[in-house]
């Protein structure tokens, strides 16, 4: 996955990470109703494959459980 988002949006302009690290990271989608009030559908995806527990939970609650998170490695800006 590779996406451009400004680091404003995410609140860390000031302090944003630098080329060659790695953080923890975990990307979830919903879908809803078209009033945005009911789920209709959920991707998680980025996830620690070797942690064993995700079997033991519901995707809905990963975002809570930072071992079963995945790595984002930042990159050099593409000029």
């Amino acid at each position: 996955l590779e996406y451009a988002i400004p680091w404003s949006l995410l609140n860390c302009a000031d302090n944003p990470p630098k080329p060659g690290e790695t953080l923890p990271a975990l990307w979830m989608v919903h879908w809803s109703d078209t009033e945005g009030r009911l789920a209709r559908g959920l991707l998680v995806d980025v996830v620690n494959q070797q942690t064993g527990r995700k079997e033991k939970m519901p995707p809905q609650v990963y975002f809570q459980d930072g071992p079963s998170w995945g790595k984002a490695v930042y990159l050099p800006r593409a000029e």
